[in-house]
C-alpha cells in the first residue's frame, strides 16, 4: 500500500509545483516589467509587487490574486477539460485556452466602468491578462520537465519576493535621522527609496491641516498620500491646499476625519537624498 501511495504522492507534488511554477514565471515577468519601468531600480519592483499595496501603489495584490487564485482555478478547469476530451490535451489548444482565460476575467470591466474609453481599457487589460496567462502556461510546461524550474519558480522566487518585502516593509533608507515632536516630524537621510508613515490621531469631524516639504540634494522624486484608519486601502478625505509659498517644494492640504482613529500621512521618496519635514495641526472641534 505504501509503495503505491509514494508514486501517487510524487506525481501530485510534481503537478502542484508545476502549476506554482506557472504562477512564479508570472511573478518573474511582473518583476521584470516593473524593473524596466522603474529605470532599473533594485528595490522598486519588490515594492510594486507588495501584496498589501493599494491599486494606486503598484500591481501587487491584483497580480498575486490573478496568478495564485484565478490562474490556479482556470488551469485546473482546463486540465479537467483535457481529461474529458483528449483533443484539449494538444499544446496549441492548451495555450489557446489559457489565453482565453486571461481575456475572460476582464470582460466585465465595461459594465463596472461605464465611462468613455472603458472598452479601450478592457482591451488593454485583456491583452495584458492574455500575455500573463501565456507566461503561466509556459512556466507550467517548464515545471513539468525540470525539478530545478519547480524549485526556483514554484517555491524559491515567490518566497524571495515575499521575504524582501517583509524585511523592508517601508523600503530602503540609509543614514536615516529623524526628529519627532508635537505636530512635527523631520528626517534627514543620505538615501530614501520607499515610504515613511507619519500617524496623526483625529476624532470624527476634526480637520487636520498639514504641510510636507522636501529638500533634495541630488535629483530623485517624492510623493505623498493619506490613508484612513482602516488600513492600506482606506483612502482618507484629503483635500489639497494651495501651492507652497516661496521655494518650498512639497504638498499641503487638509484631512477631514469621518471617524475616530489614526490617520496616516505617507511620504514616499524615489531614490532621493536630502530632508523631509511634516507639520500639522488638528482643530479642537469634533462632532
Amino acid at each position: 500500500m505504501e509503495t503505491r501511495l509514494l508514486p501517487y504522492g510524487k506525481r501530485t507534488a510534481v503537478y502542484v509545483l508545476s502549476k506554482l511554477s506557472g504562477a512564479g514565471l508570472g511573478i518573474a515577468a511582473g518583476l521584470a516589467y516593473m524593473w524596466v519601468k522603474s529605470d532599473f531600480d533594485a528595490f522598486e519592483p519588490f515594492e510594486a509587487l507588495r501584496p498589501d499595496a493599494g491599486l494606486g501603489a503598484g500591481i501587487g495584490m491584483f497580480l498575486w490574486l490573478m496568478l495564485y487564485a484565478y490562474g490556479m482555478l482556470a488551469t485546473f478547469a482546463i486540465d479537467g477539460l483535457a481529461r474529458w476530451k483528449p483533443a484539449f490535451r494538444r499544446s496549441a489548444v492548451q495555450a489557446l485556452l489559457h489565453t482565453a482565460a486571461g481575456l475572460l476575467c476582464f470582460l466585465v470591466i465595461p459594465f463596472r466602468a461605464p465611462f468613455p474609453g472603458s472598452l479601450v481599457i478592457t482591451g488593454i487589460a485583456g491583452t495584458v491578462g492574455a500575455v500573463f496567462a501565456l507566461f503561466f502556461y509556459a512556466g507550467n510546461r517548464l515545471g513539468r520537465r525540470s525539478a530545478w524550474v519547480r524549485g526556483l519558480l514554484g517555491l524559491a522566487l515567490p518566497l524571495i519576493v515575499l521575504g524582501v518585502q517583509a524585511l523592508y516593509p517601508e523600503g530602503v533608507k540609509q543614514d536615516w535621522k529623524e526628529t519627532r515632536g508635537e505636530g512635527l516630524y523631520e528626517a534627514e537621510f543620505r538615501y530614501m527609496n520607499g515610504t515613511q508613515n507619519i500617524p496623526v490621531y483625529a476624532k470624527r469631524g476634526q480637520i487636520v491641516s498639514f504641510t510636507m516639504t522636501w529638500e533634495s540634494d541630488k535629483g530623485g522624486g517624492y510623493g505623498m498620500q493619506v490613508r484612513g484608519p482602516g488600513g492600506p486601502s482606506d483612502y482618507a478625505d484629503y483635500r489639497p491646499g494651495p501651492p507652497l509659498s516661496g521655494d518650498d517644494r512639497g504638498f499641503g492640504g487638509t484631512i477631514h476625519a469621518d471617524r475616530d482613529g489614526e490617520y496616516v500621512i505617507i511620504a514616499s521618496g524615489d531614490r532621493i537624498k536630502g530632508k523631509l519635514k511634516v507639520t500639522w495641526a488638528v482643530d479642537a472641534k469634533a462632532k
